[in-house]
């Protein structure tokens, strides 16, 4: 037991689960923890620059956390470590809030190398989140990256408590450039993402920021007529992207105003004739809020011992078909990805395909033939067992903050004693 950078640190582990009967009042939540947010990753330098982006969200999330009295946690999942330090030995945290903890728990090789595909995916992201959500303390779990900052006015709302257990959240995510400066504090480095951002993800379309009013124009009717009609306009696309000199500044400003109106148009067409387009499912493996017993319902992501594309929308699919009602967040609250060189929207056409080549991975068709068959029935597919989350491992587990320090052995929630709450760890 000793401390670094101010803070307490435990080593504990993560207890097998045993069968649903044993229900006990209360298991294993901490007495005001509102939320737990989850995020996994290893320390094999991902996208370049891996540490330093971590450290930007672990602080910017501790900071908000703090300022707006959010009480809660926060639990990396390291995942198939390399032989390297541990994330929580390398990272430049800063000072923990006296009510949001930091938990890291080590998912290790052995248990990695179990799975099938093991040897050409380093890290199975939707597993690795599981074992988070399961181990979880928050009445809110919020499913997340470690490559992003949250808006103050998002913190602010989740702070507030105002959100209810029959709820899916959402939120649209903004692509911003890397270089988000590191020794400034938080309000300076949301103010620096406010104005270098260079794509939003909304609902049914992802676009980009920036350029003249001529190009944003035609770029807008172009992602119209790509939804709409499908890739074979692509040829036309660039046809009129080519026209793009002709013009002229006010005309495209009046202009639009015209595709934002068809814009909306087509969204209305679109939720009508396929329900898919309803749930917002673009980058929604940046921000998904459930409370913990729909969490547990759903039994987390499906574990596919595959690569995680899709796999975040499936569960999004499911929240939805079981009943939730969707609610998606708007501006100013927001969700800000730090750019890297790993980010699949800055991937050529070719390095996706070498991915995919290598990857097995969720089909877009199958996802969404899944998903229509579950909104239509009103009935999620659930794949995983009750041991989902690595339930019935144990995992090594380094706490910082919180109450204080401990060395614990945390009994592992089973699935009907969520409903009644959290029973503390025992010592």
């Amino acid at each position: 037991m000793g401390t670094r950078n101010g803070w307490w640190t435990s080593t504990s582990r993560q207890c097998s689960l045993r069968d649903e009967a044993d229900v006990e009042a209360g298991a294993g939540s901490e007495r005001g923890c509102e939320l737990s947010v989850v995020v996994t990753a290893r320390n094999d330098d991902h996208g370049g620059g891996m540490l330093g982006r971590v450290g930007i969200f672990v602080k910017g999330l501790l900071a908000l956390a703090a300022k707006f009295g959010l009480r809660g946690e926060l639990i990396v999942v390291e995942w198939n470590p390399p032989q390297t330090a541990r994330l929580w030995q390398v990272l430049e945290i800063g000072e923990v809030p006296k009510d949001f903890a930091v938990r890291f728990l080590e998912v290790p090789h052995g248990i990695h190398r179990r799975l099938r595909n093991s040897d050409v995916i380093p890290l199975f992201q939707m597993i690795a989140k599981n074992a988070g959500i399961r181990r979880a303390r928050g009445r809110f779990v919020l499913a997340t990256n470690p490559d992003v900052l949250f808006s103050a006015e998002l913190v602010e709302w989740m702070a507030s408590g105002r959100w209810r257990e029959d709820r899916l959240y959402r939120v649209d995510r903004h692509d911003v450039e890397a270089g988000v400066p590191g020794g400034v504090g938080i309000d300076e480095q949301l103010e620096w993402c406010r104005g270098h951002v260079i794509r939003v993800h909304r609902r049914l379309v992802s676009r980009s920021v920036g350029g003249t009013p001529g190009r944003r124009l035609v770029d807008g009717w172009v992602r119209i007529l790509r939804a709409a009609l499908g890739w074979r306009w692509a040829g036309w696309a660039r046809a009129v992207r080519a026209a793009i000199p002709l013009f002229s500044e006010g005309w495209a400003r009046t202009a639009m105003r015209a595709r934002e109106w068809a814009r909306r148009g087509f969204q209305a067409l679109a939720r009508v004739a396929d329900p898919l387009a309803a749930v917002h499912t673009n980058a929604c493996g940046d921000f998904t809020l459930l409370a913990r017993t729909a969490w547990f319902r759903l039994r987390g992501y499906p574990e596919l011992e595959m690569w995680s594309m899709h796999v975040d929308s499936l569960l999004c699919y499911m929240a939805v078909a079981s009943g939730m009602r969707q609610e998606i967040l708007r501006w100013p609250a927001a969700v800000f990805h730090i750019e890297h060189g790993r980010s699949w929207v800055t991937l050529r056409p070719e390095e996706r395909l070498q991915i995919f080549a290598q990857r097995p991975w969720l089909d877009l068709w199958v996802l969404q033939d899944a998903a229509r068959r579950m909104l239509f029935q009103r009935a999620p597919v659930v794949v995983n067992s009750e041991l989902w989350g690595l339930g019935g491992e144990e995992l090594e587990e380094v706490r910082f903050g919180g109450s204080g320090a401990r060395r614990l052995r945390a009994a592992g929630l089973k699935e009907s004693e969520v409903e009644s709450g959290g029973r503390e760890a025992r010592g």
